[in-house]
């Protein structure tokens, strides 16, 4: 694909500036495409490139759509978005409340802008660049923290540079030449930081809404249900399979719950083909931290069958835990399995 993007953009701007001259370019420059198509070819090529156009942004509207409702479907799983984002319509099995979401969003985001294209393209080429950025960090962390996890591709840190230090001067230069897009920009990152910093501290937030409601005997009913609702979140169930069972490495998973999740319950899962494999410290560690910790259940649930996906398959059906409740140690370049195969189950240590 950069291939064919590395090809065709330059060849394309220099038969633009070829035929049509700069005055002409600018002017027209919302509609440069079909412009080009009626001095090259007449109005025929006009009608053609114009209706190619249309078609063609029609994708990306639908590929738009298919991806932001990958990526919020992805957040409320992993709890940083309302789960009632993940309910979908009976008749079609589309998450519908996602796909009016981002219509509201976007079409939002036009009325604001006051149907300047200009600003609008803007504003999408500050977030795409920032999502980039992103990927070169995303990219770096891994390296850094994640260098032994058996990967197909790896990249050189001096090419992770070069494009982290093309990304942020193209974002540099985006911004400098309208910086109001900033500020458009910077609306809706904040609306969405604001949601999901309240997800991720929701417990708490509870907490402080029971300790005032409780004060008001007028509020008991909804005092009630607010109480559920956090036990609700307290209770739900994790999962961390190990391996070996070190103390350290079961340690660092449960000092990983609890800075991290707001549950109080973990069950360590160890998949064994013999019994004699079992290692002979697992019980006793996981009773230690038991002890260790006292505001989180630790329990210890044995298997025997060979570590796979097909397991995490069986351990969510037995336990009804969601794959993106379940943890595991960062693998070594021996492992079998590919990360991807085990459907959504997260790497929290190494």
């Amino acid at each position: 694909m950069w291939v064919c993007v590395a090809f065709f953009n330059p060849v394309v701007t220099l038969l633009g500036l070829s035929i049509i001259d700069m005055t002409t370019f600018v002017s027209n420059q919302r509609v440069i495409l079909a412009r080009m198509g009626e001095v090259s070819g007449g109005v025929w090529l006009q009608y053609v490139v114009s209706v190619d156009a249309f078609l063609v942004l029609s994708g990306a509207v639908l590929t738009g759509y298919v991806g932001i409702t990958g990526l919020v479907h992805r957040m409320a799983l992993d709890r940083l978005l309302p789960s009632f984002l993940l309910h979908k319509n009976s008749l079609r099995g589309t998450n519908h409340w996602i796909i009016i979401a981002f219509f509201l969003t976007t079409s939002s985001l036009f009325l604001i802008v006051n149907n300047n294209v200009n600003v609008l393209s803007g504003v999408y080429t500050v977030s795409f660049l920032s999502v980039m950025s992103l990927f070169a960090l995303g990219n770096m962390l891994l390296k850094y923290k994640r260098s032994h996890l058996p990967r197909e591709v790896k990249t050189k840190w001096v090419f992770v540079l070069l494009a982290l230090g093309s990304v942020i001067s193209a974002l540099i230069g985006n911004i400098v030449l309208d910086p109001t897009v900033l500020k458009f920009f910077a609306i809706y990152f904040g609306a969405t930081m604001v949601i999901v910093i309240t997800m991720i501290g929701r417990v708490t937030i509870l907490r402080f809404m029971l300790f005032f409601l409780s004060k008001i005997k007028s509020c008991s009913p909804f005092t009630e249900r607010l109480k559920k609702t956090a036990q609700g979140i307290r209770n739900r169930e994790l999962v961390f399979y190990t391996r070996q069972g070190d103390l350290h490495v079961l340690n660092k998973a449960l000092m990983y719950v609890r800075e991290n999740e707001s549950s109080n319950r973990l069950t360590v899962v160890h998949a064994y083909e013999h019994e004699s494999l079992i290692p002979p410290n697992l019980k006793a560690n996981v009773k230690f931290l038991d002890h260790l910790y006292p505001k989180i259940r630790v329990d210890l649930l044995l298997v025997k069958s060979k570590f796979s996906p097909q397991l995490t398959d069986f351990v969510a059906s037995v336990l009804q835990v969601p794959k993106n409740y379940m943890f595991m140690a960062c693998p070594n370049t021996k492992f079998p399995h590919n990360i991807g195969d085990f459907g959504g189950v997260r790497l929290i240590t190494h």
